[in-house]
């Protein structure tokens, strides 16, 4: 015995003698007795006592489950099942899953919210025994129970009331759901797979189909517009509208936009306008701009430039290697993501301060950059942006100019000019000149100046710059490892230099990004210092920002520091909080600290209450140093054309109200006009027209029905389907930039229906919308059976080859193999007329012949698809091949004519024939010159060797093609 059991023994003696090992023993098992009980009944009763008595009772047993939802994943589910086989979902639960809006009232009897959009607003009554979706009402009074305090519905109920099907799989105990509507859970994964691919370059894949521009000389056009009214205490009323028009003119994209405030007199600078054209197969001249522009210059430009601009960048994203990190601020707690031509480079959610960072891969040339911002209830607003990267790189051998003049738009009418060449020495090593020329500038207006990139790994970049008369600078980043970066830079400028006036002799700065993940806490710590020599006095600025998230919870802290020379430092503190609950409410408390005076300088405190397409605030904030208070309630509603808001605030007595409201048209959707409370100035869009291709002609001709597709993958895009019709609109789409389009034929309801091509690469057209005919083909289904015959007797004969070929043609347009039980089927056929041949070469290895060799059949047009039934092969054993007799041998046997007359057509390869039996003794024994042929339809065979047509009778060779698929004429 071990020391374990004796200690064991020692203890149960010790209770024995006190006598308490008996009394031990029966009040456990007594216990125990009395548990079981209680749970039984708790499971059966429980409910009619806690919460009054429901009409019928079940019983069940309480069972996990696991949820599966396409394209979201597999989540654990608590179901009831009851001895009637019947099944109930937790509704609660099961909405929290989906991600589907459920409110709770009256106790939990009633549960309310959106299933998808504002008109399919659901209510469940447990007391009415009834649910109500939309304007549809649903009598639930033997599907609807409440076990445990929570609602549970009969899962049949589900599809008939929510237009959720759930498929159970008692052995598996797993639910597959299939939803007749996109669920916010299923949306968020589709955004989170996007943006988890942080893509940052170009997708190289194979398309199907390259669909390029088209060109107009005219082609209207999209419409933005946006209005705002705001009135004060004694200050009367300050109006603000404008108005942008986009359209296609002369084969690139024309912009014109104006604003109006009624505080000033309407000029020239109120009013915007460009013409853009993008050509990126030229490889001489890709991009060319007229008229308003901005462009990154040495020289300081106070007003934008009246002229043009060409360059041979193509408009494209191309990455180079190495990272570049950008901070900014935002909304509070709203999702940040980040494209790059159109291609989503990362994503990132802000803080309570609205701060976000971003670490974006470096490209070649300029590029275009958008940030596109999601709110927690789901509003968008889309911001563009032209950010002029610090850094030039270019491939090894690359050339690349940019040449700019015009005119300032200021009072003098200044002449400016730039050109700029750049060239990718190595791949390490980028170098660029050039010459900027500003008529405004005093003495020496011309700027000659000359850059270097370097960069020895993807974590350590580099960069000089000599702008001469004017500065000289370096940049250094230098990632301390996979996301902490220190940047370093440092500017020194010409004393007396007249082009930038504004700002100091010798700028010294520092940066230090440091992003975190550590259990359920993210976030990122900035540090950013700077030093500016002013000659007279320095200028010296500190500023420590962290931003952190954990759950619904997010905080931002930002301190900055500012001292001048021998002055104190002058110091201040903001501190924001941000929780975010599960009824759509974000509670905001904030304040800001004089750390200086250590004195609190302000607070604030803002309630925000999501609803489905807006939301209301109300704020309040108090000045501790003014003793001033604000009060602040506004709202925010989003109109399927337009954004409007509106808003009070008071101060002291004094009230201010605002009113704005803004919007989108684009024309030209095939007669529909889409409406957005979103820009469409610079954006294009695709019309897709799917359509049932009855001929096979892949061209839609009168009769042929259109296709409802529910779902169509677009890269950086959300397509829009209407219920009214089958055409998807796909709005949004920067002009010139190619899309790439895929389509899938699981999303077709009818499983003999395919896309005739799958995936498209659409380069938009300026300011209007592409329409696409989208073929859908419909396929035929052919099957049949494989048996041996064994002295009589007929077995299924598996993993024998069946091709198929297209009368009149020696190509194989498909291929099958039977199961193990011998049947054979294939599903892909268009209408035709069509040979199933069983594979000659595999019969012969296995010693067998088919009966027939051959089958013809015909494919007929049909809308559900055509079944071809009845391709029956036997297989016997050839007499003729015999394994002893060498091949050589067999050429020179005769044979009966209906061996030497062969069907076949095309050419044809007799030497690997002849490999195929003896490819050690017998390689060589066909002549060189007999070694391929081509079959004519006329029973002639050409050996292409000049010694005419032989007959297919004429020669002992043409017995070894008894080994080619047999093809009737």
């Amino acid at each position: 015995m071990g020391k374990k059991d004796t200690n064991h023994a020692f203890s149960l003696a010790k209770l024995a003698e006190s006598g308490i090992a008996f009394r031990f023993a029966k009040q456990s098992l007594i216990l125990s007795v009395v548990m079981v009980l209680l749970m039984a009944y708790r499971v059966n009763a429980q409910d009619r006592f806690e919460h009054g008595p429901d009409p019928f009772s079940l019983v069940f047993d309480e069972i996990p489950v696991n949820l599966v939802i396409d394209g979201a994943g597999t989540f654990s589910l608590d179901v009831i099942y009851t001895e009637d086989k019947m099944l109930y979902i937790n509704v609660e639960d099961f909405f929290r899953i989906t991600g589907i809006q459920c409110i709770a009232n009256d106790n939990g009897n009633k549960l309310s919210g959106y299933l998808n959009g504002s008109d399919s607003r659901y209510f469940i009554d447990y007391r009415e025994k009834e649910i109500i979706v939309g304007k549809r009402s649903f009598d639930a009074e033997q599907k609807l129970t409440r076990q445990s305090g929570a609602l549970f519905i009969e899962s049949s109920l589900f599809e008939d009331a929510f237009g959720m099907k759930m498929v159970f799989n008692f052995r598996a105990l797993s639910i597959r759901l299939v939803s007749s509507f996109e669920l916010p859970v299923v949306k968020q994964a589709r955004l989170e797979k996007v943006r988890s691919k942080m893509v940052g370059t170009r997708n190289d894949q194979p398309v199907d189909t390259v669909i390029g521009r088209s060109y107009h000389l005219f082609k209207a056009g999209t419409l933005d517009w946006a209005f705002s009214s705001s009135q004060a205490t004694d200050e009367g009323v300050h109006n603000l509208a404008g108005i942008a028009f986009g359209s296609e003119l002369l084969f690139g994209e024309a912009y014109v936009a104006a604003t109006y405030n009624d505080r000033y007199d309407f000029n020239e600078r109120m009013i915007r306008y460009q013409w853009k054209w993008v050509d990126n197969s030229n490889k001489i001249l890709r991009q060319a701009l007229i008229g308003k522009l901005y462009t990154p210059a040495i020289a300081y430009l106070s007003t934008p430039v009246i002229g043009a601009s060409v360059r041979n960048t193509p408009a494209t994203m191309r990455k180079a290697s190495g990272y570049y990190t950008i901070s900014d601020v935002t909304e509070p707690d709203w999702t940040v993501e980040l494209y790059i031509n159109d291609i989503l480079a990362g994503f990132t959610r802000a803080d309570a301060a609205g701060q976000y960072m971003f670490r974006i891969p470096l490209v070649y040339g300029n590029t275009s950059v958008k940030l596109r911002f999601y709110s927690p209830a789901g509003e968008e607003k889309t911001e563009e942006r032209t950010i002029f990267m610090p850094y030039t790189l270019l491939p090894k051998g690359e050339l690349e100019y940019n040449l700019t003049g015009g005119f300032l738009e200021d009072s003098a009418g200044s002449i400016y000019g730039r050109a700029e060449i750049n060239y990718g020495i190595n791949r390490m090593i980028t170098a660029g000149a050039g010459c900027e020329y500003l008529s405004s500038i005093p003495g020496n207006p011309s700027i000659p100046f000359f850059n270097v990139t370097f960069q020895p790994t993807n974590s350590f970049l580099i960069k000089g710059e000599y702008d001469h008369g004017v500065r000289y600078r370096g940049l250094m980043d230098y990632y301390l490892n996979k996301g902490s970066l220190l940047e370093l830079e440092y500017a020194s400028y010409q004393k007396g230099q007249l082009a930038t006036r504004f700002n100091a002799e010798k700028e010294l700065k520092a940066k230090l990004f440091v992003p975190f993940r550590a259990g359920g806490f993210s976030g990122f710590g900035k540090i950013g210092v700077s030093r500016l020599d002013y000659g007279e006095f320095t200028y010296n600025t500190a500023n420590i920002a962290f931003s952190a998230f954990y759950k619904q919870f997010s905080a931002g802290i930002t301190a900055q520091a500012n001292k001048i020379d021998r002055l104190a430092i002058f110091s201040t503190m903001d501190v924001m909080l941000s929780y975010r609950t599960k009824k759509s409410l974000m509670v905001r408390p904030s304040l800001r600290y004089n750390v200086s005076a250590n004195q609190l300088m302000s607070y604030r405190g803002e309630v925000e209450k999501r609803f489905r397409k807006g939301y209301l605030t109300v704020a309040y904030e108090r000045y501790t140093q003014y003793k001033s208070d604000y009060f602040t309630v506004g709202c925010k509603y989003d109109l399927p054309f337009a954004r409007t808001g509106v808003s009070m605030s008071t101060n002291q007595g004094k009230v201010i109200m605002n009113e704005n409201a803004q919007g989108s048209l684009a024309f030209g959707g095939d007669g529909y006009t889409y409406k957005s409370f979103n820009s469409s100035s610079g954006k294009g869009g695709i019309l897709l027209s799917p359509f049932l291709d009855i001929n096979g002609n892949g061209v839609f001709d009168k009769g042929e029905p259109k296709v409802l597709v529910p779902s169509v993958e677009v890269n950086g895009a959300q397509p829009v389907f209407d219920t009214h019709d089958t055409v998807i609109r796909i709005p949004n789409l920067n002009n010139f930039t190619e899309y790439r389009i895929n389509f899938s034929d699981s999303d077709l309801e009818n499983i003999a229906w395919h896309f005739s091509k799958k995936s498209y690469q659409v380069i938009v057209d300026p300011s209007q919308y592409r329409r696409i005919e989208v073929p859908v083909e419909v396929v035929a289904e052919m099957n049949g059976r494989i048996n041996l015959d064994r002295n009589g007797t007929l077995t299924g004969y598996g993993r024998i080859i069946v091709k198929i070929f297209r009368r009149n043609s020696s190509t194989v347009v498909a291929e099958t193999m039977s199961e193990s039980d011998g049947s054979v089927y294939y599903l892909g056929l268009r209408p035709g007329n069509y040979y199933a041949c069983i594979d000659s070469v595999q019969m012969h290895r296995l010693g067998l012949k088919a009966e027939p060799a051959c089958l013809e059949f015909s494919i007929n047009p049909s809308v559900e698809g055509d079944i071809v039934k009845n391709i029956d092969f036997i297989l016997k054993e050839d007499s003729h091949i015999n394994e002893g007799q060498d091949i050589h041998s067999q050429l020179k046997t005769n044979t009966p004519d209906s061996h030497m007359i062969l069907k076949a057509h095309g050419r044809v390869n007799v030497q690997t024939l002849v490999e195929n039996y003896r490819p050690d003794e017998y390689s060589s024994q066909v002549p060189e010159k007999f070694q391929t042929a081509e079959i004519k339809s006329s029973g002639f065979a050409d050996m292409g060797n000049g010694s005419g047509l032989h007959s297919r009778k004429d020669d002992s060779i043409w017995k070894s093609m008894l080994n080619l698929p047999v093809l009737p004429n």
